[in-house]
């Protein structure tokens, strides 16, 4: 049962790894009209971190209800969003 739980949780950090890879390839040339910094953020780092989360999540399903991981993963990507914040780029910088 540990083994088990201790690969899931390994498999979840490796989810949050791509996410977050994902984001920072992709998605700041999209939200660089996005004006307020936190929404930038959270359009950059919070949404694919709840998106692939909660794939993952649907994918492997846990001794939680998907609900709650719905709401963990969205406190997660709040949490992410917070703490990395994307700068506004100068034009011409």
């Amino acid at each position: 049962m540990q083994s088990s739980l201790v690969l899931y949780l390994l498999a979840y950090i490796g989810c949050f790894s791509v996410a977050i890879w994902f984001a920072r390839a992709a998605l700041p040339k999209v939200a660089a009209q996005i004006g307020n910094e936190l929404a930038r953020s959270f359009f950059c780092l919070g949404l694919p971190v709840f998106v692939f989360t909660t794939y993952f999540n649907w994918l492997f399903p846990s001794h939680l209800r998907f609900a709650e991981h719905v709401l963990c993963n969205l406190v997660f990507a709040g949490l992410v969003s917070f703490a990395w914040r994307y700068p506004i780029e100068k034009a011409g910088a």
